[in-house]
């Protein structure tokens, strides 16, 4: 899921910051390593190593970004970043080297709550049966929320119709890790 909301991995972001001087990037991790620290002129500051499968990145936080995501600071946290590549005015050398600017930081977890819109189910006409259509309804009612919930089928020649349930919304954790019990597709958007 969360290949949903993250537009580029650490590994990439290692790779190059040019690549994506002045864009807006997302990726998640786990915190692997902290630091907090106060700087000559008394000022909090703090580093943190967020760590995700192609790779683990050391991000410096001053001042207010750092006192408003200290709480992130924690080793064994999944967190979710957002920030903007650019280069800082104060740095006057030729070509100098881009910095990622944090301007959002929360617990991995809490992104499907803030960010999904809808959750859609995917199958195939074959399989919809009493069966599948009693099971769906008991998890709409038994999981409700306030996220939107569309059903796509599919026919044999891969045409689909989407539905949009005006009547019910799920809370998008809860059902989300319900149906992964049954074997259904789901998609996030």
């Amino acid at each position: 899921m969360l290949s949903n909301f993250c537009n580029v991995h650490i590994g990439k972001l290692n790779e190059s910051l040019r690549n994506f001087l002045n864009k807006d990037v997302s990726f998640g991790g786990m915190v692997v390593a902290v630091q907090h620290n106060v700087g000559k002129n008394g000022n909090p500051y703090g580093r943190i190593t967020i760590e995700d499968y192609h790779g683990q990145i050391q991000l410096t936080l001053f001042k207010e970004d750092y006192l408003k995501n200290k709480h992130l600071f924690e080793v064994g946290l999944f967190v979710y970043i957002r920030a903007k590549i650019s280069v800082p005015t104060w740095k006057k050398e030729e070509n100098p080297d881009p910095d990622i600017k944090i301007t959002e930081m929360m617990l991995l977890s809490n992104v499907l709550e803030k960010y999904a819109r809808s959750v859609t189910i995917e199958m195939n006409l074959e399989d919809v049966d009493t069966a599948l259509v009693d099971l769906l309804s008991k998890l709409v009612i038994d999981k409700a929320g306030s996220c939107a919930l569309k059903i796509k089928i599919k026919n044999f020649d891969d045409k689909a119709l989407e539905l949009l349930s005006n009547k019910y919304r799920v809370n998008i954790v809860d059902f989300i890790y319900e149906v992964k019990n049954y074997d259904l597709k789901i998609s996030l958007n």
